[in-house]
């Protein structure tokens, strides 16, 4: 694509069961790494690879919130595009939407994937068409070698720490909210337990 007066939007995508700094270190990242590009924060609707205890507006709801209380406003935005059509959804069905949904012509989307998933891209559904719908840009993780290229792809150090924590940590120990609180903020920790989730 030529790239003068391109739109350029990166999108990063996950199920967000919940946001955690985790999170919030590869956005800080990619702030730093594409100054002044709007960033998509696309949860997943319904995964053909695994179930997701909480629904897509909850969800949704605690990325907005993380945000707000974390200061990562700034060109970020949450796109709930995968929540208007049924499960399960797939990458592929997600970029058709995206693009007859009215953007401009040139538009090019910088899709954000760690090491360990671009690692996987070719067991991705419909991998052949979808490396040609995309720029991959790749988090390149420590102790995560990067075993192939695509044509298009851009590699970039994960320039802020990354926090060792996973979603799943998180659900776990609901009970201990000092330890929530440190990894997913006061506001999520909070909507997690007035909601009764997890």
């Amino acid at each position: 694509m030529d790239s003068q007066n391109v739109n350029k939007i990166l999108v990063f995508g996950g199920s967000f069961n919940p946001i955690t700094v985790g999170h919030n270190s590869i956005v800080s990242t990619l702030q730093k790494a594409y100054p002044g590009l709007p960033i998509w924060i696309m949860p997943s609707g319904d995964r053909r690879d695994k179930s997701i205890e909480a629904d897509f507006v909850h969800r949704s709801n605690m990325v907005k919130l993380f945000l707000k209380e974390f200061g990562l406003e700034n060109n970020v935005s949450v796109n709930e595009i995968e929540n208007t059509y049924g499960p399960p959804t797939s990458t592929i069905e997600t970029l058709e939407l995206l693009f007859a949904s009215g953007l401009p012509i040139k538009t090019e989307f910088l899709w954000v994937c760690g090491s360990d998933s671009f690692n996987s891209l070719t067991n991705w559904y419909q991998y052949e068409r979808l490396k040609e719908m995309v720029t991959w840009v790749v988090l390149d993780r420590p102790g995560i070698k990067i075993t192939h290229a695509e044509k298009k792809m851009d590699i970039i150090p994960q320039i802020i720490e990354p926090v060792q924590i996973s979603s799943s940590e998180i659900r776990e120990n609901l009970h201990d909210a000092l330890f929530c609180k440190k990894y997913v903020g006061e506001a999520v920790y909070d909507y997690i337990r007035t909601n009764n989730l997890y």
